[in-house]
């Protein structure tokens, strides 16, 4: 059996082709680019308004003094502390009832699986 020579390709056909490829994919690369940008441009994750926080004119520093008192909790009335402790109960609690109900529904699809795994015909 002789093997067969590959085809001759033209120097300017290889060249039109690889500019042809290059182009597809610059083409599609700058679509994929425009398609992130607007679904950047249209979430607003990166700022949160919420937190945002004109600044005072007396400066930075009275500012980061009352960024302190809020990181340390001094700010807050004896009230708002009780308040804020109940807040944080329920959190706790709530996590804990969504970890169990989690494991029970892991139990319950263990369980659906084994049953239709292990049925047997009648």
């Amino acid at each position: 059996v002789v093997p067969v020579p590959p085809p001759v390709i033209s120097e300017p056909e290889v060249a039109q082709k690889a500019t042809s490829k290059s182009e597809n994919l610059q083409a599609m690369l700058s679509q994929q680019m425009d398609v992130h940008i607007q679904r950047c441009q249209k979430s607003s994750a990166a700022f949160d308004d919420d937190r945002w926080v004109a600044m005072s004119p007396k400066g930075f520093a009275e500012l980061a003094e009352q960024q302190w008192d809020v990181m340390t909790e001094q700010h807050l009335s004896a009230t708002q502390k009780a308040e804020l402790l109940h807040v944080r109960n329920m959190i706790t609690s709530l996590r804990q009832q969504m970890a169990s109900l989690q494991s029970s529904l892991e139990g319950f699809q263990r369980a659906e699986r084994e049953l239709l795994i292990n049925a047997k015909a009648n």
